[in-house]
């Protein structure tokens, strides 16, 4: 493992309640590793050189992240974690909102 990358998340998590935000909140020991493991892919995943989450123009490409890139670290985090179907896209939403910061 190189230096600065975090232990493979193992297991399976089930999230069963979303707040209305798309915040995973239940159970408490599932919603804390995800909120971890999103923050451990993004700082594992992607360049620092990065500036912008999204960007606003054209000319801000550049310093953005590629949409390819944020599917791919939904992907990620949904092989270990499991969210109520009809909460899924809010809680996509909340997390690269999460991510974004």
């Amino acid at each position: 493992m190189k230096q600065g990358t975090t232990k493979k998340l193992e297991g399976r998590y089930i999230i069963t309640e979303v707040a209305p935000d798309g915040d995973p909140i239940a159970p408490e020991v599932a919603a804390k590793k995800y909120v971890r493991q999103s923050g451990c892919l993004v700082r594992d995943h992607i360049p620092i050189s990065f500036r912008l989450w999204k960007a606003s123009n054209p000319s801000e490409q550049r310093d953005a992240v590629l949409e390819r890139e944020k599917k791919w670290l939904w992907w990620e985090l949904k092989k270990n974690f499991t969210v109520p179907a009809q909460s899924e896209e809010l809680v996509k939403h909340w997390t690269m909102i999460k991510m974004a910061e």
